[in-house]
């Protein structure tokens, strides 16, 4: 499965498979506008929002991993984002 994210000013993510053409899973839990994301190396999405949290999710279950609280997020931190 090929996997493309996009984001909207709700503070969603989502995940949409690029074979089939479908939107497969919308993360939620933000409270504003996200920022970027990054796919980790195991696989799974970390993304940022300007409500100051970062978390990393499970995009083939949509399950949210954990939660990280920041103070600000500098976007140089996470090569590759968009």
């Amino acid at each position: 499965m090929r996997l493309l994210n996009s984001a909207r000013a709700a503070g969603t993510l989502r995940i949409w498979d690029i074979e089939c053409r479908d939107k497969t899973i919308v993360l939620e839990g933000h409270q504003a506008t996200v920022n970027g994301a990054v796919h980790t190396t195991d696989g799974n999405i970390l993304y940022w929002s300007d409500d100051l949290a970062i978390r990393l999710w499970n995009p083939r279950n949509g399950a949210c991993l954990n939660t990280f609280a920041a103070d600000w997020v500098e976007t140089d931190d996470f090569p590759g984002y968009w």
